[in-house]
């Protein structure tokens, strides 16, 4: 969760913003064991990241939940424009800014 009230209005507004022109969206997401919510996520199908010598690894689709909507757990599902992703793991390379966790997925 956000503990900054000035940066949780802003990421409200962004995201809105980001819906309107189609760059962020509303996902379903269901923990292990829990029930469907509504959650603000970003989605990105083809995030290539540098290896550690600078290689270029493989595309891959990352989601960032935002932080504000509440916790985000390893093996959750979310559904997002129709397909159904597995969180496998905090994606490294954009970890967590205290906004938005980006989470390496993987088609259900």
């Amino acid at each position: 969760m956000i503990a900054n009230p000035w940066a949780e209005g802003f990421d409200e507004q962004a995201h809105a913003m980001f819906m309107d022109i189609g760059l962020a969206d509303v996902g379903t997401y269901t923990a292990p064991a829990g029930a469907p919510v509504e959650r603000r996520v970003y989605e990105n199908p083809g995030a290539q990241n540098l290896g550690e010598y600078g290689q270029v690894l493989a595309p891959r689709t990352v989601i960032g939940f935002l932080l504000a909507d509440g916790p985000v757990v390893k093996g959750a599902q979310v559904v997002v424009a129709g397909i159904t992703y597995v969180l496998q793991a905090i994606d490294l390379a954009d970890e967590d800014d205290g906004s938005v966790q980006w989470w390496v997925v993987r088609n259900a």
